[in-house]
């Protein structure tokens, strides 16, 4: 088995935590593989230097050593190779981390084969305009925001060209099962079993008493429309909290399931109430 490492040493712990993974990955018997750029960070003698890009194809697992936002990126190039990701926690959080640092004995799992490969949901944005045709792809959320600091905006969404709601708003967040526990509960958006596909859409600040979350159908497609932006031409879409892609006024942008699913391994030894109760409401 081989398995390439995406460490995160933006973590204060990364650099142990990596070091450790190393030797508990040879003691049993994965080969363990890790981008050049990395090389300073490293002590254990137990591990392939490559380039990462090159490399990602031939891997059987990509492990990411940081917190979700760690994950989440890995599983970028999991989804494009058709590969599962393994979450090592050195962040704050972790939600879709499946170890900590001081449970590295338990990687045995991996060659022992007692673990599940879960599929998540992703949900993508295609950008639509009079010439070209963008898509965005998300494990957690996509956010359609306002640009300026001190500016709302107002923003329509439809399906099946039925109109749905009309937000005076910072914005709206379109969020998978996995990501609402993310940005989108921070926005008052419901926590979404993961066994449930849907598409969660929850305003963002919206100047209103009445503004709520709705849930819809992963068979559904929603149309986000610019109604009128205050003293600015475009909104801003972010998938998964990466770099805003300036969106024009003219566009509209279809939210909907993406036929592509993020595969995450999991352990099966906490289910996703017992890590909601012991990461997100601090009962564990």
């Amino acid at each position: 088995m081989k398995a390439i490492l995406t460490p995160n040493f933006k973590k204060e712990h990364t650099e142990k935590c990596l070091n450790e993974t190393l030797e508990v990955l040879y003691k049993i018997g994965i080969e363990a593989y890790l981008d050049s750029v990395y090389r300073q960070y490293v002590s254990s003698e137990h591990v392939v230097f490559c380039e990462f890009i090159n490399a990602v194809s031939h891997m059987d697992l990509i492990i990411a050593i940081g917190g979700d936002g760690t994950i989440i990126h890995s599983s970028k190039y999991g989804i494009k190779h058709n590969l599962p990701v393994l979450g090592i926690n050195v962040g704050r959080l972790g939600f879709l981390a499946q170890l900590e640092c001081d449970e590295l004995h338990k990687l045995s799992s991996l060659v022992e084969g007692s673990y599940t490969v879960q599929n998540h949901m992703l949900i993508e944005a295609k950008i639509q305009t009079d010439s070209e045709q963008m898509v965005c792809v998300a494990l957690n959320d996509i956010a359609i925001t306002k640009g300026e600091f001190s500016k709302i905006v107002d923003i329509e969404v439809t399906c099946a060209e039925k109109l749905v709601s009309e937000y005076h708003a910072d914005g709206v967040i379109f969020a998978t099962p996995t990501g609402s526990t993310a940005y989108a509960m921070s926005a008052g958006g419901p926590i979404v079993d993961p066994s449930i596909d849907s598409i969660a859409m929850t305003p963002i600040c919206p100047h209103s008493l009445f503004s709520r979350s709705v849930l819809f159908s992963p068979e559904k497609a929603l149309t986000v429309r610019a109604k009128y932006i205050n003293n600015q031409n475009d909104l801003y879409l972010s998938a998964d909290g990466e770099r805003p892609i300036k969106i024009r006024r003219d566009s509209q942008i279809i939210i909907q399931k993406s036929k592509l699913t993020a595969k995450l391994i999991n352990f099966g030894e906490r289910d996703f109430y017992e890590i909601l109760n012991l990461k997100i409401l601090g009962r564990g």
